[in-house]
């Protein structure tokens, strides 16, 4: 990213892929916050680690359409 004001959105599937990416995600250095985790946590966005990269977690047929209609980059 070029930028500082610039952002990045990672359309995430609920469920087994989350947990499956946290992995993936930690040797990126990208750490959700403590709500991605929470199963009951009713918010769409969550902050990471890193001030310029957030993620949404959706059902999984709404991961194209979020990313179609740019409600995501990823």
């Amino acid at each position: 990213m070029t930028g500082s004001n610039e952002s990045i959105v990672f359309a995430v599937p609920k469920g087994r892929i989350a947990k499956e990416l946290v992995p993936i995600l930690d040797k990126a250095g990208i750490i959700p916050c403590d709500d991605f985790f929470d199963p009951n946590s009713r918010l769409l966005k969550f902050h990471t680690n890193q001030p310029n990269v957030s993620i949404i977690r959706v059902r999984s047929f709404d991961v194209a359409t979020f990313v179609a209609y740019g409600g995501a980059h990823i």
